[in-house]
């Protein structure tokens, strides 16, 4: 709980001066459209979910410097598990895509408490901008512990 606070804390104090009475309203990048709104797909890979397809709707709003994203996503998987859904946060900074993708339902293994919804999120704090892409690694809580992956997003 203690951590939760401390990002909560964080995040008030970052965005502070944004609600300043002389600031404005945050705008979306390119006139309605951030320049990474829209549909990305791709591929991801790890050991508790094994290799599926990821597609992500994302929406950009820019404050400042930084791009807030906001979307959904679904996961499907060549295993032949169930797809996922759920809703992505995240922001964009430069070229550093930060990004936490919550399922909509949680796992079976989920223990209720201060953060359920992150047990079973994907969690990518240093994805990589480059080249029409967004990839690099994420963080998992499976039912088994901890995984890791990757994945490589396009759009099309």
């Amino acid at each position: 709980m203690t951590r939760l606070r401390l990002a909560t804390l964080i995040l008030v104090v970052a965005l502070g001066p944004a609600c300043a009475d002389n600031a404005t309203a945050p705008t979306p990048i390119g006139g309605g459209t951030g320049t990474r709104s829209g549909t990305w797909s791709g591929t991801f890979t790890d050991a508790a979910n094994g290799t599926g397809t990821l597609r992500v709707d994302l929406s950009e709003t820019a404050v400042g410097e930084l791009g807030l994203l906001a979307g959904s996503w679904t996961a499907t998987f060549t295993s032949g598990a169930a797809a996922a859904t759920g809703d992505v946060t995240g922001a964009i900074t430069g070229s550093l895509v930060q990004v936490t993708l919550r399922r909509a339902a949680p796992l079976p293994c989920a223990v209720p408490g201060a953060l359920p919804a992150l047990n079973g999120a994907f969690i990518a704090n240093t994805l990589a901008l480059a080249g029409g892409a967004i990839s690099g690694p994420y963080a998992y809580q499976a039912c088994g512990g901890p995984a890791a992956g990757s994945l490589e997003l396009r759009r099309p």
